[in-house]
């Protein structure tokens, strides 16, 4: 039986058939080590640099999900081992925490569900989205606010076969642990998305021990 999206394939010329796609690609990556794919016969765009693998998109694709294995741009890895290290020399008298009611305002508005889009770099592609999902970890734009949030996935209730896609995970927010529920499109990558309050988190709180609480 041919499927709805096999049809479409065939009337569309311009639409490359993901298992027939013999072309050749770089893995690329910019300056923050995010990695990415790129046509060979292109011009690698500003800001990235051809990382030295090259091959089929699978080929790429399988590449990355072996050497990217930390999400974090390399600006916040430096930052967090430079904290870390000066943590070490000095440590931080323990801070006994008290509730911190007060729900931030951003959180509050993207607390009601609204237009979004899974965000892939360096350009739109439902192929990258499938990788970064394979890796558990998503970005979700928030159209209204231009809010670009980074979301682990919490994989069993996570919707991640057929055309609509559904994603779960929790994430801080400024000082407010939420929980992330976003429904998108696999190939348009675009649908809706909403914002979960957990729990505020008194300032001074790190992420590690807000997110085991």
């Amino acid at each position: 039986m041919v499927s709805h999206d096999d049809k479409i394939r065939r009337r569309s010329p311009g639409v490359i058939d993901e298992e027939a796609d013999s072309r050749i690609y770089l893995v690329v990556l910019n300056e923050e080590e995010q990695y990415s794919i790129w046509l060979a016969d292109r011009a690698v765009p500003p800001g990235w640099r051809a990382e030295g693998t090259r091959g089929t998109k699978t080929e790429c694709l399988d590449h990355i999900g072996k050497v990217w294995t930390d999400m974090r741009p390399l600006s916040v890895r430096r930052k967090l081992a430079e904290w870390e290290e000066e943590q070490a020399r000095n440590p931080s008298p323990p801070v006994e925490l008290e509730p911190w009611p007060e729900i931030d305002d951003l959180v509050r508005r993207l607390g009601e569900a609204q237009a979004a889009r899974a965000v892939t770099r360096p350009n739109a592609d439902p192929a990258l989205l499938r990788a970064a999902i394979d890796r558990g970890y998503v970005h979700i734009r928030f159209e209204k606010t231009g809010t670009e949030l980074g979301v682990k996935l919490d994989t069993p209730r996570c919707g991640l076969d057929g055309s609509s896609l559904h994603f779960e995970g929790e994430l801080v927010l400024n000082y407010n642990r939420v929980r992330l529920f976003a429904d998108v499109d696999a190939t348009a990558l675009d649908g809706t998305a909403r914002l979960e309050f957990i729990a505020a988190i008194p300032p001074g709180t790190s992420f590690k021990a807000a997110g085991e609480a």
